[in-house]
Formats: structure tokens, C-alpha cells, sequence
């Protein structure tokens, strides 16, 4: 319980529960602006009961079993759903998918900045279709793409421009769900960890569909400049997703698409510009 209003954020890393399976933690801090939940938690649960101030929340921690978990998931959302910037990690979002296997019901969010730290692989689709299906004021969106190891990248890796995926079909088939969301969605941006990720259809698909139905989208952002020395940044594939996405169908007339990536990759300053 945190009743002081000059605590404006707080964070929990990594939280043991004392008391083995089944304790609870919960958390009431009226006056709070930021809270972060982090690491890997064992041994029971969250449960937040008044944030009502929250303004950011972060929900990265994770837990042993992800098919246990859903209405912890769900209930944190319910709490959350006044807040403006969200950001979920990889856990959250595996227990989001499996509630969308289910056909869970998530209810709506009045998040306008959302940040998903995870892989846009072919089974993250449906998950990102279901919350922006229930972030119908969204305007930011940032995907922070986790980068595979090289053997699985390669067997799950197609190549950039095929049309083998189901992608293209299931967003055309999501976007009466999703409309309101398309209504207000201004910025996208990804970060690429390396290795050729932005090849994947999956993630194409996806950047293709906001950038033909997003009527209001004013930059789409492609960023690898962060990428490990150890991971190898092919700048002629990327390149490529940016040309793909330059000569595709634009919803809005006034989009901008920008390629960020390390310049000792780079070929020549010619095509650092293009």
C-alpha cells in the first residue's frame, strides 16, 4: 500500500512470493503515476487494487506456466484499462494468445501507446490482431522484435516479398474488428534485433496491411541501429522491406517510410539515403 503522492513510480523486479503457491501481492497506490512489474516472479500472483493515477504501466515479469495464467492476465488488463502507455512482454502476450485460441474475450483498452516486446512470428499475429482489436484509440504503436537464433531462423525465415503466409488473408478478414483502431493509429515503429527478422512474412504482412488501412498513419518506422555487433544486419534486405513498403498501397497521402540501420553497414552514402 503506497499512500505517499511524491512516489510517482514504482517497480517490481523479480518478486519471490514467501509463502509458496497461491499468495497474492497486492498492490494500492492511488497517487502512483508509473508501475512496473518485471523478472520472473514465483509462487503466486498479482492483483491490483487501486492505480487509478496510473498514467504508464509495465507488464514484463513472467512465471513458470503460461496456460495457467489467463485471468491473472485479464485481471491486470481490467485494472489497466484507463491507461495511456502500455507495455506488455513476451509472457503476457503467450498467455494473450492462447486466450485467443480460446476465443477469450478482452475488454477494451484506452491505451493510445502500446509497446509489445516480442517476436511478430506467425503465431504473435492473431495476439496483435486481438489487442488492437481492443485498443480502438490507439495512435502509437512500437513492436521491439526479439531476434532468433540462426537455426531457427532459418527454417522459419521466408523470403521477403512471398506470399506462402496466410497474412495478407487473415488481416484483410481482422480488419472489421480492428477499424476503430486503424481510425487513430498515427506512428508505427519496429525495432529489429538483427538477423534478418524484418524478412519474415509474418511481420510484412503486418506492416503492409497498417500501411494500406490506417487512414491517419503519419510515419512507419524501421529501426536496426540497435543491433548486437555479434548479430550481422543485412542492409540490402532491409532495403528491400523498404522498397516493398514504398510502392505498396498507402491509406494515408501523407505517410512517411523511414529505414534506420548501423551505418558501417551501409553499402555507399547513395543508398544510406535512399
Amino acid at each position: 500500500m503506497v499512500e505517499s503522492k511524491s512516489c510517482r513510480e514504482l517497480m517490481i523486479d523479480s518478486h519471490e512470493f514467501c509463502h509458496g503457491q497461491g499468495s497474492m501481492l497486492k498492490i494500492s497506490a492511488p497517487h502512483l503515476l508509473k508501475l512496473r512489474l518485471l523478472g520472473n516472479s514465483e509462487g503466486g500472483e498479482f492483483r491490483l487494487d487501486e492505480v487509478s493515477s496510473l498514467i504508464e504501466a509495465e507488464l514484463n515479469f513472467d512465471m513458470e506456466k503460461v496456460e495457467a495464467y489467463g485471468d491473472l492476465v485479464k485481471g491486470l488488463l481490467k485494472r489497466l484499462r484507463h491507461v495511456p502507455k502500455l507495455v506488455m512482454g513476451s509472457w503476457c502476450l503467450q498467455v494473450l494468445s492462447l486466450m485467443e485460441a480460446r476465443e477469450v474475450f478482452l475488454e477494451s483498452l484506452e491505451c493510445r501507446h502500446l509497446i509489445l516486446l516480442s517476436a511478430a512470428d506467425r503465431e504473435g499475429v492473431p495476439v496483435i490482431a486481438k489487442i488492437l482489436e481492443s485498443t480502438p484509440h490507439l495512435e502509437k504503436l512500437f513492436l521491439q522484435m526479439t531476434c532468433m537464433p540462426n537455426s531457427m531462423a532459418e527454417s522459419n525465415a521466408v523470403r521477403v516479398g512471398r506470399c506462402d503466409f496466410y497474412g495478407e488473408e487473415f488481416w484483410n478478414s481482422a480488419k472489421w474488428r480492428i477499424y476503430q483502431c486503424l481510425m487513430h493509429l498515427k506512428h508505427v515503429e519496429i525495432a529489429d534485433g538483427g538477423a534478418n527478422s524484418l524478412a519474415w512474412e509474418p511481420v510484412l504482412s503486418l506492416l503492409k496491411f497498417l500501411l494500406q488501412n490506417a487512414l491517419w498513419l503519419d510515419k512507419m518506422v524501421i529501426d536496426s541501429t540497435n543491433s548486437k555487433p555479434s548479430q550481422a544486419v543485412d542492409p540490402w534486405g532491409l532495403l528491400e522491406v523498404a522498397r516493398i513498403l514504398l510502392s505498396h498501397p498507402k491509406g494515408s497521402p501523407n505517410v512517411k517510410v523511414i529505414l534506420r540501420y548501423p551505418s558501417q553497414g551501409c553499402p555507399s552514402k547513395h543508398v544510406r539515403k535512399s
